[in-house]
Parts: C-alpha cells; structure tokens; sequence
C-alpha cells in the first residue's frame, strides 16, 4: 500500500473503486459506440457503389436525410448520434476500396480451390479514351459454378494481342494463378484476341495449347444477320432517315408527339437507330411500322419524297417483312444473353432458330407469309397478294442468313458429339470419340436409373459436378465443355456499369476505386463487413 493511503478510511477506497469503474464503463460505451458507427459507414458505402452513385452523395444527402428523418420521427436526441457517422467523400471511397480489395481476396481463394477455370474477356475505351481490359473468370466451387469479375485494368499504350496477354499474365504471375488450369477462353473474335501469329490466342497457345478458344455466340450472330443486301440495306436507310428527320430537330418531334397522341397512337415518339447495339435495328424498324401512318401524315408536307415510300406498296411490304425478321433476331440474341450459359445451350439455340429460318423459307416459298405478322397484316388490310420483285426479294434475304449461319456456325448440321453431356441417358448416344476408360463410367450413369432421377431434379453443371468422385472420367469430360464460357456477355454488361460509374461528372475516379466499385456491383461475393471493422481503428466523424 502506499504510503498516503494508510490512513485513509474504507469510504476512500470504496470511492475510488466506483470512479475507476465508471471510467471503464465509459470507455467501453465509447468503443462500442465507434464500432457501430463505423459499421453504419461501411454499410452506407456498400449502398451507395451498389447504387453506383458519387462518393459525396454520403454526406451531401444520404446522412442530412437521415438525420432529419430521425429528428422528425425519434427526436433530436438520437438524430445527434448519426451526425458522428464517417461519411466523409475520401472516407466512403477508402471503405468502397477495402470491401473490393476483401472481394478479390476472396474470389482468389476460391478460384485457387478450383482444378480448373476459363476466362471471358474484352476490351473497350471509356470515357477518358482509356482502354479497359474486362476479364471475367468461371470457377468451381462448392459444388457449383460460380463466375466473377477477374479484374478490369487500363492498356496503357496500344491494344495489341501481346499487350493484353502481358496484362492478364501479370495478374496471374501476381497472383499465383497458373495457364495450366484455364480450360477456354472466349473473345469478341477481333484479330488483336484470335491472331495466330501475334494475337493474344498465339500468346496463351505458347504456355497452355490445350485451351479452348471459343469466339463469342452473340457475336457471331450479330455478324450472321449484319449484311442484309442491297435492297433491304436501301429501305434501311430510309427508315433511319425519317427517324433522323423526326428525332433530331426538338419542334418536329414535339410535334410529331402531339399528333400521336391526338389519333391514340400506342407510341408518340420514335427509337434513334445505333448499329453497336445488338438490338437496335429490330426495334426502330417495329417502331417505324407501327406509326407508320402517323409518320406519313406528318412527312406529307415537310418531306414528300419520305412520306411517298410510305405509301409505296412494295417498300412497306418490304419494311414490314424486316421489321419482323429482326424482331425475331431480337428475341434470339436476348435467349443467348444471361449468366450461366454455356456452349451447349447457346449452340442449341442457334440450332432451332436455323432449322425455323429454313421452315419460314418454305414456308414463304409456298404463299405463307404468317410467320411474319406485321407483313401478313399490311397484306391482309390492304387485300392484297406478295408480288413476284418483293417475294424475290425476301427468298434471298432468307436463302443468304441461312449461308451465313452455315458460315459462322459450320458445326450446326452436323451430328452433335457432344449430346452426351446433356442427355447421358439417351439410348441413341454417340460416343465413339470418348476414351474407353471415360466411355465405360458414361455406361455406367447411363444404366443407373436413380442417377437418371437426380438429372431430371438437378441442373446440368451441378449434376456433373457431383459425379466428379465417383466417376472422375467422365465428370472431368463433361466439365471440360461445361466450363469454357459461350460468350463475353459479362464484360458486355460490365462495360455498361463502367460507363454509370465513370461518367462525366467522375472521370477522374482512380482505376482502383474504379475496379472495387465494379467488383461490388457485379459479384456474387458479399463483403463481410464485422471482419473488416475488426480489423479497422473505428473513428468519429470530425
């Protein structure tokens, strides 16, 4: 004891006591209090990249909002203890930052996991005119296949093949990822992805030639139904023209709107026609078709020689039958666009829409013109017969997709090898290209009739997924065409969420913050956000 307290009374020491006790009390209040109000902020960052929204609008809106919601509805009391929440635009962008940085450490360990991966990739300019290479990756984990964003990284310099593998290389190497698990690699097809000399194809090819190269589905059939020929291409043009015309001069599509509205038009404005969107051109030609008489009344005077074709027999008749090929081309593109597809799907899908295309040239061929209803329908208003220039017309149209799909898709009419994937219980199975030793364990499932139960129950890839055990053959030869994507849909999309994030109010946002804001849009990863703030000095706000 010390000794100035010896001849102190037991009233001082039980004092004392109470004082130290209160001060670690207070104490632990504080922390607690800290802890939570760091968590509200990583919880405010999450919603707000989510939303894909500026770093700022933390404390410009969403804290004075809440704020003034809880004066209003529990008084200013507990509206004080939200004003200490960090919200602060460099705060918000350091919490953003960590939970992507906890995304892709998590996604590694996962994809390290895997005994194989394939990657989807592209590359676009953004905003600042900087390339961004989109890498996408597929992965098995937990019984199922999971895909994510690999990275998304500037091309300094040019954009060649050597440049892109070097990007990508250097993410392995740093990473500890290795070419000889990815099994498929699927592009857009430009030279720079797909050159045999210099592209990034030969560059993968020289340290894994067993990866599987898939140029993207999508992209084949938007080259497929690009060339429409001369003729068709003419009533293009006319069509963009008058939409031109309507849409880019605000008093005439003012107008044109009023008079819409004033004959009960289901539509009163117009679609402006972009050829880099896949969907573009089906939906201006339907548009176009369906106002048609409104567009005539109002070329009538300002623009005759438009407003003639309108009332051209031969024109609409050829207008309308595009309108509705491409209307059907539509609904093809969006079936192959999704997550979780695969080339047996996509394929499948190319593979009906040819032998439709086929039925409708016979069709047509024969006098039918229903499969086309906004053809048959001008028809049948107007009592009138397809003439021999416009059938003709349509015949080569038709006779001209169906080479081009044969050109893109050279694999459609031939027997499917790969039908044991998806049906293995089929008793008309070819397999004579599969190894004995996979092709017995294929015999195997096949005559195994609660397997055949579990497939109809299961999706494809998990079915698959769980025989890699018991017969690792044969799942490792399924696996192998299942994994590889289809088609660069991702980055597609990616792209689009890239161009929200960085827009023209945020095009200095830093590539990294740029990166973690799209890991946390797109992934299928939620960032633990109580192991970030344990491991994080809590702050007040200032």
């Amino acid at each position: 004891m010390h000794p100035e307290h010896q001849n102190k009374t037991s009233d001082f020491f039980e004092r004392k006591a109470s004082e130290q006790s209160r001060q670690v009390v207070f104490f632990d209040k504080h922390t607690n209090l800290n802890n939570t109000l760091l968590k509200a902020s990583f919880e405010m960052a999450l919603l707000i990249s989510k939303a894909k929204k500026s770093f700022t609008i933390g404390e410009n809106l969403v804290l004075p909002a809440a704020i003034k919601i809880c004066e209003i509805v529990h008084g200013d009391k507990i509206a004080e203890a939200l004003r200490s929440i960090p919200v602060s635009n460099d705060t918000i962008k350091r919490r953003i930052d960590c939970m992507g940085d906890y995304i892709k450490s998590q996604l590694l360990i996962q994809i390290k996991r895997s005994d194989t991966f394939a990657i989807q990739l592209d590359e676009s300019t953004d905003l600042t005119n900087n390339a961004q290479l989109m890498v996408f990756v597929r992965y098995q984990y937990n019984l199922q296949i999971n895909e994510d964003l690999l990275f998304c990284e500037t091309l300094s310099e040019t954009t060649k093949g050597i440049d892109i593998f070097k990007k990508v290389n250097d993410f392995f190497l740093i990473n500890e990822l290795f070419w000889s698990k990815c099994v498929g690699v699927c592009t857009d097809g430009a030279a720079a992805m797909t050159g045999k000399i210099s592209g990034f194809k030969a560059e993968v090819m020289k340290v894994n030639s067993d990866v599987k190269f898939v140029h993207c589905i999508i992209h084949r059939e938007h080259l497929t139904f690009r060339k429409i020929g001369c003729e068709l291409n003419s009533i293009m043009n006319d069509v963009v023209s008058m939409v031109n015309f309507v849409k880019s001069r605000a008093l005439n599509s003012r107008l044109f709107k009023i008079l819409c509205e004033d004959v009960g038009s289901n539509h009163n404005t117009l679609l402006f026609h972009t050829d880099v969107r896949w969907l573009s051109r089906g939906k201006v030609l339907k548009r176009v078709i369906e106002l048609s008489d409104e567009l005539r009344i109002f070329l009538c005077d300002i623009k005759p020689d438009l407003s003639a074709l309108l009332s051209d027999e031969k024109w609409m008749c050829l207008a309308s039958y595009l309108a509705d090929f491409f209307d059907k081309v539509n609904e093809l593109n969006l079936s192959l666009q999704g997550k979780s597809t695969n080339i047996l799907i996509l394929t499948s899908k190319i593979q009906a829409f040819n032998q439709k295309l086929s039925s409708w040239l016979n069709a047509f061929n024969n006098g039918d013109s229903s499969m086309f209803p906004s053809l048959h329908d001008f028809l049948t208003a107007n009592e009138l017969s397809i003439a021999i220039s416009v059938s003709s017309v349509i015949t080569d149209h038709m006779s001209s997709m169906l080479t081009f799909l044969s050109k893109y898709f050279p694999n459609l009419n031939e027997d499917n090898e790969l039908n044991w994937v998806k049906i293995p219980f089929s008793i008309s199975l070819k397999y004579d290209h599969i190894p004995w030793a996979a092709k017995e364990q294929l015999i195997e499932i096949r005559e195994d009739s609660t397997l055949e139960t579990e497939f109809n129950e299961k999706e494809l890839t998990e079915f698959w997924l769980r025989r890699q055990q018991e017969y690792p053959l044969i799942s490792k030869a399924a696996l192998l065409i299942l994994m590889p994507f289809a088609s660069t849909y991702l980055c597609e999309t990616a792209f689009s969420q890239l161009q929200i994030i960085k827009n023209k109010h945020r095009s200095c946002i830093s590539q990294q913050s740029l990166e973690a804001n799209l890991r946390i849009s797109v992934s299928n990863i939620t960032p633990d956000i109580n192991m970030l703030c344990e491991n994080m000095q809590a702050h007040p706000s200032h």
